[in-house]
């Protein structure tokens, strides 16, 4: 009876382009269910490519007429992030595939409403934060250093873990880099230092590199671990957020 379509786009870790399709539907008996379209790779840059991507997706899942089932009447909704690609008035992935939802159909369709994420324009909210207030910048250049000391040598990686054996200290696994994901990325790497502090005390005292010296002296300083623990706290609290959002949000849908 209805369909509302959620589209969204990543760079997975072997920096390939992927569009994930969701579809919420209405049945007949009035029931909701989500199903998983299919995810594709764009082929050109831009909305079209995305467009493209998206069509694919579908017709991956749903058969050779996939595409077209998509843009037929029922659909109303298409959710997507607020990146200049999808919101675009002249050429975004909504203003495409509206046109292309009006001459699929010979038929007047349903209005065919746009939507930006809530979740997503949250993310955007932390990233400016990490971005424009000086010290929380500095924080995460400086933690982000300390992991890729250690993720560019797998015997630094090997001489912490014996530190953390011989101290009997808890240590969490720093993770890569990957900007895609900020939030859950930053929240995972201040979490993993906090946890694991004690151990890289120990090995900064123990290394005779200089590189060292200068993290030792911020893991040492006090207002370094006030906002550590400060932001960790607060990412805690965003993500229980976002999860609770994203329920209401499936709760209002879903009535």
């Amino acid at each position: 009876m209805a369909i509302s379509l959620r589209c969204d786009g990543t760079v997975d870790r072997t920096q390939i382009d992927k569009i994930y399709v969701v579809a919420k539907v209405i049945t007949k008996e009035g029931e909701n269910e989500l199903y998983f379209l299919g995810a594709s790779e764009p082929k050109v840059g831009g909305a079209n490519g995305v467009l493209q991507a998206l069509k694919q997706a579908c017709s991956n899942t749903l058969g050779p007429n996939g595409a077209q089932q998509i843009l037929s009447r029922s659909t109303s909704l298409i959710v997507t992030d607020g990146a200049s690609v999808n919101t675009g008035e002249k050429g975004g992935l909504w203003t495409l595939f509206r046109q292309e939802y009006r001459d699929s159909n010979s038929e007047q369709p349903l209005p065919l409403f746009n939507v930006w994420c809530a979740v997503h324009r949250s993310n955007l909210a932390w990233k400016s934060t990490s971005d424009i207030v000086p010290e929380v910048k500095t924080m995460f250049q400086v933690i982000i250093s300390i992991s890729t000391y250690f993720h560019s040598s797998g015997i630094r990686t090997r001489e912490l873990k014996a530190v953390a054996e011989e101290t009997k200290c808890p240590l969490l696994h720093l993770p890569k880099l990957f900007e895609v994901r900020w939030s859950e990325f930053s929240y995972a790497l201040l979490n993993a230092v906090l946890v694991s502090w004690k151990v890289l005390v120990e090995y900064m005292k123990s290394s005779s590199d200089s590189e060292c010296r200068g993290f030792l002296k911020f893991l040492l300083t006090e207002d370094n671990l006030l906002l550590l623990s400060f932001l960790a706290d607060c990412l805690f609290v965003f993500k229980r957020y976002q999860k609770i959002f994203k329920a209401m949000t499936y709760a209002r849908n879903t009535c």
